[in-house]
């Protein structure tokens, strides 16, 4: 059975081409929004998977960008491990417009009810007007 092992979204996510580590830069654990709606530039999805030998090595799934109940991306995605028992899902947003507050969810289906996902609040402070004497 395929299972997720670690999925998570951030500014940036970097696989290195000769070592093949990863790296992430500033992990999204909350926004907080000067105003609405707001533009994201780059926001990038990671998951990493493993499954057992018998498992497909190939699937196709979708992945969701949504704010609250309302999608705001989505996209096919493949994974494909090849002859390997683990593999990673990277994915980047270029340019995401964000409407408003609520919880913003990065989330990848495959069949089979295997999914990953990451939730993170999307706050607009309000503003407080000092009275003047």
């Amino acid at each position: 059975m395929i299972e997720l092992k670690l999925c998570f979204a951030a500014e940036t996510v970097l696989r290195d081409g000769e070592t093949n580590n990863v790296s992430a830069i500033n992990l999204l654990e909350g926004l907080a929004a000067a105003g609405v709606p707001f533009f994201m530039q780059r926001i990038s999805f990671f998951a990493l998977w493993q499954r057992a030998a018998e498992d497909e090595s190939q699937l196709r799934g979708r992945f969701i960008v949504a704010l609250n109940e309302t999608n705001l991306l989505e996209q096919e995605v493949p994974m494909d491990f090849g002859t390997e028992l683990r593999t990673r899902s990277i994915l980047h947003v270029v340019g995401l417009v964000v409407p408003g507050p609520g919880t913003l969810r990065f989330r990848i289906e495959f069949p089979n009810n295997l999914q990953a996902q990451y939730s993170v609040e999307v706050q607009v402070p309000t503003a407080t007007v000092a009275a003047a004497r």
